[in-house]
């Protein structure tokens, strides 16, 4: 079984890449993982478009997605409306075969002016969404794990900046040194120069303008499926 991993399609603004990648030589996927942000500035309907071409074109058995910043609240509302087989997991977990999914926006360390001006307790709901994905990981009764989150985890698969905690959180990964999932899948952080790293544990980050195209991994031995930039 094959996995495909992306996020920040944010169409209709990466429409190109996201077209694009339709049209690549990919083998059969089965499971489709979008790590955040599909859309852009609360605008949904070419979002639509596109996933019923994909849905064409790869065909996935199931497809399994967490938001990110850019999907806004109206696209929260109405999406899951228009594209109802399309699992939307909201700090909630997803049992699949061998792996648990836990799905999630993620953790900043350093929260958004926007968030810091509309949604005062975001650190303290940040930190509840720390312990909860920590819990998640432990309580976790499948032998592999999957975090699926929109922002960064850890620091090695980040953009260089001044401050990587508007893109990140090193608390969250903290929390998961002891017990990490088996795979960690992000997005967010769109000009990242290293997109993979086994320290401290197994972090993809799968923003398509890195990419271009999908992390595959291949569900039985946990390899990544030879394709251009992930081989």
């Amino acid at each position: 079984m094959i996995f495909a991993f992306t996020s920040d399609i944010h169409i209709p603004m990466y429409a190109r890449d996201a077209y694009h990648m339709l049209t690549l030589p990919l083998p059969k996927i089965d499971v489709l993982f979008i790590a955040g942000d599909l859309t852009k500035k609360a605008v949904y309907q070419p979002f639509i478009e596109w996933y019923e071409k994909m849905m064409h074109v790869w065909k996935p058995s199931l497809v399994i997605a967490v938001w990110g910043n850019a999907d806004k609240e109206l696209v929260r509302k109405h999406l899951p409306e228009a594209l109802p087989d399309i699992i939307f997991l909201e700090d909630e977990t997803y049992t699949l075969g061998n792996f648990t999914i836990i799905g999630t926006e993620g953790v900043l360390d350093r929260p958004t002016s926007w968030q810091m001006r509309n949604i005062p307790d975001i650190q303290e709901r940040y930190e509840k969404r720390i312990e909860w994905i920590k819990q998640a990981v432990k309580e976790a009764k499948t032998p592999y794990t999957i975090l699926l989150s929109h922002y960064g985890v850890c620091g090695n698969t980040i953009e260089e900046t001044h401050d990587k905690g508007g893109l990140t959180s090193m608390r969250l990964c903290d929390a998961l040194r002891d017990n990490p999932p088996t795979i960690t899948i992000h997005g967010h952080s769109h000009h990242a120069r290293v997109w993979k790293t086994e320290n401290p544990f197994l972090i993809y980050n799968v923003a398509l303008p890195i990419h271009g195209k999908p992390l595959l991994i291949d569900a039985d031995t946990l390899e990544e499926v030879q394709v251009g930039l992930f081989a």
